[in-house]
């Protein structure tokens, strides 16, 4: 996940949910587990200020 970010970019917080299982429904139909992450980042160069 973190490789999608090029080096203008500082990660600040990078955080995740425990494992919990979903029900199956329409599109995955069998029980499963997620882990939801969070990432916080910061762009560090000035040539993308006006953004």
């Amino acid at each position: 996940m973190l490789a999608a970010f090029i080096s203008d970019w500082e990660v600040l917080l990078t955080l995740r949910t425990t494992e919990f299982t979903e029900r199956a429904h329409v599109g995955q139909l069998h029980d499963h587990t997620h882990r939801i992450p969070l990432l916080l980042a910061a762009r560090t160069s000035t040539l993308t200020d006006h953004f």
